[in-house]
């Protein structure tokens, strides 16, 4: 489960929120554990107004944005991942499914957002930094050619 320093009320883009509504129901029907980040996606889906894709603003992280984080320790290195729908999560590509905890934590958070999110290990903090690209403010134009970078 994430906790959050949220500015403004979360917003989704209507397309996002029918996608992942019918993975979640998905999930839903074929698994009898309900999974924590899941069930924290499901509420945060249903809690976020939902608004059509060009009226998300730029600085909100929307599926398959690139979101540039900063880790809690000024030692580390900032990272940079990509959000993606949970098939295509592949963390040597720094594609990160949304179904995960960061996942869960930085999808429909802004740039200054600082959240927290669970692993099997501790919790990790995180600052969104930067959204380098998201594909509503750039109408979807070549973004898989985009690549990902760290400092």
């Amino acid at each position: 489960m994430s906790n959050v320093r949220v500015r403004d009320k979360m917003i989704v883009s209507v397309l996002d929120f029918e996608e992942l509504m019918r993975l979640i129901r998905s999930v839903e029907s074929h698994c009898s554990t309900h999974f924590r980040a899941i069930q924290q996606l499901k509420v945060n889906l249903l809690l976020a107004d939902k608004v059509q894709p060009h009226e998300i603003p730029p600085n909100v992280v929307t599926m398959n944005s690139f979101v540039q984080l900063q880790r809690n320790d000024p030692t580390e290195l900032n990272f940079c991942i990509q959000l993606v729908y949970p098939e295509y999560g592949n963390i040597r590509d720094h594609k990160v499914s949304v179904f995960s905890a960061l996942g869960v934590a930085v999808f429909l958070r802004r740039i200054g957002d600082e959240v927290i999110y669970e692993t099997w290990k501790t919790n990790n903090k995180v600052t969104i930094t930067d959204i380098p690209f998201q594909p509503e403010s750039n109408d979807n134009e070549n973004w898989e050619n985009l690549k990902i970078y760290t400092d």
